[in-house]
């Protein structure tokens, strides 16, 4: 079951949003028991690509995914847009894009303490969907994998294929 707005594209369309037309997305009722309801901005849903075999996990918004409503169109999206997945034979337009967090956390691209980011990120996993199509779950960070449910640690795993993670 989807509870959250996401952003749901079609194969061979343009998925990165006219900057001119997108506002900050106001948070949806939901969120309002997170620990960080009244730090951020807005909600960054998820990028969803029907058919897309690959889901890239990221750790939180930064302050043009929060204007935009899109996540990876800041300085790290763009990286990965023009460096790491051409690199991997993918193109943005072919993978899945989502945060662990939706929002941030006091208008920074910092964590928030322990204490609030690990509820946070209870909170905010019920908004992760991962489509059937996806074959290919990758955690960008070590937050992702911490999301994930994971107890060892990322750079444990560098190089190798992890469990199955969802």
């Amino acid at each position: 079951m989807l509870r959250s707005p996401l952003c749901l594209v079609k194969p061979g369309k343009d998925r990165l949003p006219p900057h001119q037309n997108r506002h900050v997305m106001r948070k949806p009722d939901t969120c309002a028991p997170c620990p960080m309801y009244q730090e951020g901005n807005g909600f960054v849903p998820d990028q969803l690509v029907e058919g897309a075999r690959v889901f890239i996990l990221m750790q939180n918004p930064g302050d043009e995914e929060e204007r935009l409503g899109t996540p990876a169109v800041g300085k790290t999206g763009q990286l990965m847009n023009d460096q790491f997945l051409p690199a991997a034979g993918l193109h943005r337009q072919d993978v899945c894009v989502g945060n662990v967090l939706r929002c941030r956390w006091q208008h920074t691209n910092k964590l928030p303490p322990e204490g609030v980011l690990k509820p946070a990120i209870e909170h905010c996993r019920q908004y992760l969907v991962i489509p059937q199509s996806i074959e290919l779950l990758v955690a960008q960070g070590a937050l992702a994998w911490r999301a994930l449910g994971q107890v060892s640690t990322i750079s444990e795993w560098r190089g190798y294929v992890g469990p199955n993670l969802v």
